[in-house]
């Protein structure tokens, strides 16, 4: 719920700032660079599916951000890998289908 909160915020932010600042922000590279990590965590089958994945732990911010980008809902850490020095987590997201886009 704390990630949902920050989110609607970051979209109030935006919709202050007006579209402009963030077409800046989401230029073909960026985008293109969503994409590919997106690609990596959706469903192959239908990308709008929740999204169910193991990730390095360092990618979470850049997985969330490719994530509330192409389906409107954010991903949550449910689990870690528990092995000593491991740097996986299992995250959850709702997909398209359930987000506010759909």
């Amino acid at each position: 719920m704390e990630n949902q909160d920050k989110d609607l915020k970051d979209y109030e932010a935006v919709s202050e700032t007006g579209i402009a600042d963030f077409m800046d922000y989401y230029t073909d590279e960026k985008v293109a660079e969503l994409r590919d990590v997106f690609d990596r965590v959706c469903d192959p089958v239908n990308w709008k599916n929740p999204i169910r994945k193991w990730i390095w732990e360092e990618d979470f911010e850049i997985t969330r951000e490719a994530i509330m980008f192409f389906t409107a809902t954010a991903p949550t850490i449910k689990k870690r890998e528990p092995r000593p020095h491991s740097r996986m987590v299992y995250i959850e997201a709702p997909g398209y289908y359930a987000g506010p886009a759909n």
